[in-house]
């Protein structure tokens, strides 16, 4: 059979290309490996990759962006071309049980089919310190320890009975959690009023409290206190939240491509906790903290539902932001909704957003299952 002779020369070019890999840039791969900086199509590994079927989901392309390097076009981009095999699905979920689509659980009605939504206008000039009704999801646990009551944990409101928190808020030692506040901006102010970029005055709706008692709560029956593994457990409240601008419910990662929406770069994490003066922040702040993969938790060994973000530049949960959400938007026939993808569980526990001392979250596509199992109307 005779070769085409075009076909022959773009062969040997390949080849030639693939192997002469010094005529490249290096890299770094998102797995903090080398990796030559190379046109997609002469990238073997990322090739044989996308050519999997299974390989398709909004998840997988997510992932694959991180891969993007400087030079290319947008139709031949450039990528950090690792020296073995991808291995992406196998590292972001190492268990079955998390890549499960959960969207026709016996309890999937209990979830709201409205969730993540943020302000879509301009009223409110965005910062660190949050808007007033930029997450309106966001929970303030009370912590009573001793005959003192303060707050000191967080939690996400995922529909209008439930709080999603960590286990190890719930009780710990001498303290255990009482209440819960919802729609609370400014512990300073009541109500909570700022001025638009259009100049005008808005103010919030109240803030709602709950009394809790160990009996509204569920903690994961295998919460280990030594490791924080399962660190993960919900809130029942007595009554209905009343639902408002300033509180609605996060979305949960029920189908595939919601659970493998890893952000290319950073998750966002909201809380009341340690500012970078050491003092507790009377307003709700939000940090971008950068994507760690497992194996560059420096120091810490995870379990395959714990996750790894922060560590870099200072920026960090800190004490206080415990129970928290950590988050990422996720794009869904042309709307954006914001979903869970962790919950602030152990950190470093002598300074916060030291280098290299990343904040280990609990993962929660890995206990969707276990969260619907145990919702009630």
């Amino acid at each position: 059979m005779v070769i085409p002779v075009y076909k022959y020369l773009t062969t040997m070019l390949f080849n030639f290309v693939s192997i002469v890999d010094w005529i490249y840039n290096d890299c770094q791969t998102p797995d903090e490996e080398m990796g030559k900086c190379k046109p997609v199509d002469y990238c073997e590994p990322i090739l044989d990759y996308i050519k999997r079927p299974s390989n398709i989901s909004t998840g997988i392309k997510w992932e694959l962006r991180k891969y993007i390097c400087k030079g290319g076009t947008a139709t031949r981009p450039n990528v950090c071309c690792p020296q073995k095999p991808l291995m992406i699905f196998s590292r972001m979920f190492p268990e079955d049980s998390e890549i499960i689509d959960h969207s026709s659980h016996r309890n999937i009605h209990l979830l709201p089919k409205t969730c993540g939504q943020q302000p879509s206008d301009n009223r409110i000039i965005r910062g660190t310190a949050t808007a007033i009704y930029e997450f309106p999801w966001a929970v303030a646990l009370q912590i009573r320890t001793g005959t003192t009551v303060k707050y000191g944990c967080g939690g996400s409101l995922i529909n209008n009975r439930y709080v999603l928190t960590a286990a190890h808020c719930i009780s710990k030692d001498k303290s255990q959690v009482v209440g819960v506040r919802l729609g609370e901006h400014n512990f300073e102010t009541d109500p909570d009023c700022a001025v638009g970029a259009d100049g005008m005055r808005y103010c919030a709706p109240p803030y709602q409290d709950f009394e809790v008692t160990l009996d509204d709560t569920i903690v994961h029956s295998r919460y280990n206190r030594k490791t924080f593994i399962n660190d993960i457990a919900l809130i029942r409240l007595r009554r209905p939240v009343n639902l408002t601008d300033a509180i609605a419910p996060i979305c949960l990662p029920i189908t595939i491509d919601e659970k493998l929406n890893n952000p290319a770069d950073t998750y966002t994490v909201i809380g009341w906790g340690t500012t970078t003066n050491s003092e507790t922040s009377k307003i709700l702040m939000k940090a971008d903290v950068p994507v760690r993969f497992i194996k560059k938790c420096t120091g810490i060994t995870l379990s395959a539902k714990q996750l790894c973000a922060g560590g870099v530049n200072t920026t960090d949960a800190c004490r206080g932001d415990s129970g928290g959400p950590l988050m990422a938007d996720f794009l869904n026939d042309g709307v954006f909704k914001v979903i869970q993808h962790g919950i602030v569980s152990m950190g470093s526990h002598l300074v916060c957003g030291k280098e290299n001392v990343p904040t280990v979250y609990t993962k929660v596509a890995g206990y969707v299952k276990w969260i619907l199992n145990h919702l009630q109307p």
